[in-house]
């Protein structure tokens, strides 16, 4: 992974947290599960593909270029 991959992710990690502060300040009758959930699905994709950095393309599986 690339450092501008780095970046994204870390990023992708400080939204998702943000989100569970907020979620913890809110009331009980708004919620932000499915942000939460979606952040989640979105680390967890990111997670499983490559990025070559070279022209934005991902990579799916790790196998050979």
């Amino acid at each position: 992974m690339t450092a501008e991959g780095d970046r994204t992710r870390i990023r992708l990690e400080e939204v998702l947290d943000d989100i569970r502060t907020l979620e913890g300040s809110i009331p009980a009758s708004l919620t932000v599960e499915q942000a939460i959930g979606n952040l989640e699905t979105t680390l967890e994709a990111y997670d499983r593909h490559e990025f070559d950095g070279s022209d934005g393309s991902v990579r799916s599986g790790g196998g050979p270029r």
